[in-house]
């Protein structure tokens, strides 16, 4: 549990309702041992986290973000498959991947840039876009088998993104929106 003097936030992308149903329709008949479904309003692609933020940095961050997301033009997102990470024979995670448009990865590299500028920690590992779908407890005794799922050929079309607080509860997080902020020209708030 985080500290009352700081939020534990992050910043996403919100896929939008056609989408988040698609992913809810994967996810319903998962029964795998272990397996705890994400909350279909929580579903998102992260971009940065930021982790425990002290109170009095929350606004410096949701005005970089909002800088930086004004100067981004919307773009598109596409679904491409389902994985297990960290990988299929030890899976701690169910995903979907995305693709990695220039848009995508020039928005998640402006946000590192400025989180460090901000003194939060760069990322250690490459950005791997990815929305979580669901998490193992611990390790099932038999790998999960992907092919029983079905993921739509979708996406869509992200023209916002959202600073969110995370709220740890032991049904599981809560995912409260701090700052919501519109990409460029894809209009109001």
């Amino acid at each position: 549990m985080s500290d009352v003097a700081t939020v534990r936030c992050f910043v996403g992308l919100p896929p939008d309702d056609v989408v988040r149903a698609d992913l809810a329709d994967v996810i319903e008949p998962v029964a795998w041992e272990g397996f705890r479904k994400v909350a279909v309003d929580n579903l998102h692609l992260t971009l940065k986290f930021l982790g425990d933020v002290e109170h009095a940095m929350v606004e410096p961050v949701l005005a970089a973000v909002q800088a930086i997301v004004a100067s981004q033009e919307p773009f598109d997102l596409n679904l491409l498959g389902l994985i297990l990470l960290p990988n299929p024979r030890r899976p701690r995670v169910l995903a979907a991947t995305t693709d990695a448009p220039p848009a995508l990865l020039r928005l998640v590299e402006c946000l590192e840039e400025q989180a460090v500028e901000l003194g939060f920690r760069r990322e250690g590992r490459a950005f791997r876009p990815h929305i979580t779908l669901g998490r193992f407890r611990r390790a099932p005794r038999q790998a999960p088998q992907l092919a029983d799922l079905d993921l739509p050929d979708t996406g869509f079309r992200v023209d916002r993104v959202v600073v969110y607080e995370s709220v740890l509860e032991a049904a599981g997080p809560i995912y409260l929106p701090m700052g919501d902020f519109p990409l460029a020209a894809s209009g109001g708030e």
